[in-house]
């Protein structure tokens, strides 16, 4: 009686089973919408499962677990980006994510952007790992191979639109954007002839990038900074400290100006150690062509525009101005 009963007992199991893989692969889903979704590395089975559930792309997860396990697929689920649908079988999941086809995706990178930021979004489309793209960026082999002559290639990474394959390699996402950047870089210094480095213009530029807001008040600022190194005076760019805070202010603090840091333009004479940013082609323009001015001071007046003056006795009577209106 015992061996008819687990032989009824394995025979039902087999037909559940039978039943179950007949309605995940031969029954089809409605139409529904198409779900974005991006698994980060490291999950365990039971996180992917629970995460597809929250996503709406399942609705059992334990059921997801389950395939995955009686199948001996745990250890071949692939992490990245996804494009699935609504209430997905579970079963169809489970082929979809072994497998992991890749999708063209526009990305655009704004201007000013640094490589931490151009990490994060290129994450969030799916294209690459941020840890894994700022990794690349800092590694001697490629910095040497590109000719970046800096700890990382801040500054190197040309802010434009781009097309990528989702679960990209970060050396294709990198060759792209750097080479960009080269090719615009190098038609600009055919066009402009002038006896500034390499580093001191990308760097110079990196800073006016962040500094100015709107293109046409680049080469003035520009040129302040250029007539303030010339005369070996410190740059005092906010931007510079900014860099070296985890989070922008609105308005550095007396504290922040005393950070100990080759960064810190305020405490320090030259320019910083590396470029703060990746700049654009205007910004880049700006410091090429910087017009010849007696421009030794400036500061904002909405936080948009500026305020240009010579000299410091000029700069703080359009300063008191201001700030009595």
């Amino acid at each position: 009686m015992r061996k008819e009963k687990k032989t009824d007992f394995f025979v039902l199991l087999f037909l559940t089973f039978l039943f179950l893989f007949y309605h995940q692969v031969f029954i089809k889903e409605k139409a529904n919408k198409k779900i974005e979704i991006f698994i980060p590395k490291n999950l365990t089975l039971t996180q992917i499962s629970q995460l597809l559930k929250k996503k709406g792309v399942i609705k059992r997860d334990y059921l997801f677990f389950f395939y995955a396990k009686i199948f001996l697929k745990e250890k071949n689920l692939k992490n990245g980006y996804y494009q699935l649908m609504e209430n997905m079988k579970e079963l169809r999941v489970l082929f979809a994510l072994l497998k992991r086809y890749s999708i063209p995706v526009w990305v655009t990178i704004p201007e000013g952007f640094t490589i931490k930021e151009i990490g994060e979004l290129l994450e969030k489309k799916g294209i690459c790992y941020k840890e894994d793209f700022i990794n690349y960026c800092v590694n001697p082999d490629v910095l040497k191979k590109y000719n970046i002559p800096f700890p990382s290639a801040e500054g190197f990474l040309f802010p434009d639109s781009y097309q990528f394959f989702t679960n990209s390699p970060p050396a294709v996402v990198f060759d792209k954007m750097c080479r960009r950047f080269w090719e615009i870089y190098l038609a600009l210094k055919r066009k402009y002839k002038t006896n500034l480095s390499d580093s001191t213009i990308i760097i110079l530029a990196s800073i006016v990038e962040k500094e100015a807001k709107i293109d046409s008040e680049k080469p003035l600022i520009a040129s302040v900074f250029l007539n303030r190194l010339k005369k070996g005076m410190r740059l005092e760019a906010c931007a510079t400290i900014q860099y070296l805070l985890e989070k922008r202010k609105k308005r550095l603090s007396k504290e922040d100006l005393k950070i100990s840091s080759l960064y810190n333009t305020y405490l320090h004479k030259g320019l910083p150690p590396t470029p703060i940013c990746n700049p654009s082609k205007n910004s880049l323009e700006a410091v090429l062509n910087s017009p010849k001015t007696d421009y030794y001071y400036f500061f904002t007046q909405n936080g948009i525009t500026h305020i240009f003056s010579k000299t410091f006795e000029e700069h703080r009577k359009k300063l008191q101005i201001l700030t009595k209106n």
